[in-house]
């Protein structure tokens, strides 16, 4: 019985070891995508100011491309923004997955603790 009790556990430190060296990763990965986002959003501000600067000049010209460059850099920044809440989605179930396994892990660690200590305890020990 111990030994199964021991065992439990040790898988159950495994998928802890392993869940915690996942979760940094997944925690630098999503400094890089908010990053990421920041960057876009203030390239899609300068643009708009680049906009703002051509219309205050008049110049019809340099309005509309400072308008195709906004509107370039809005797509990008729609674009982007999407796909970093997609991949913070699928980090986060991850996440929720590692915890699962670790919560299960932790109740056949438990119940093996627990018939292991009713068998001492028929035992009379």
């Amino acid at each position: 019985m111990h030994a199964a009790t021991v065992a439990e556990h040790g898988k159950l430190a495994d998928l802890q070891v392993i869940g915690a060296a996942e979760e940094l990763v997944a925690g630098a990965r999503m400094v890089c995508l908010l990053n990421l986002q920041v960057t876009v959003k203030q390239r899609q501000t300068a643009a708009r100011d680049q906009l703002s600067k051509a219309r205050e000049a008049g110049d019809s010209d340099k309005i509309a491309a400072a308008r195709r460059h906004c509107e370039a850099a809005r797509a990008e920044s729609d674009r982007a923004s999407d796909e970093a809440i997609e991949e913070m989605f699928q980090i986060t179930c991850a996440g929720t997955d590692r915890l699962d396994l670790i919560v299960d892990q932790s109740g056949r660690w438990q119940d093996a603790a627990d018939a292991e200590f009713e068998a001492q305890l028929r035992a009379g020990q």
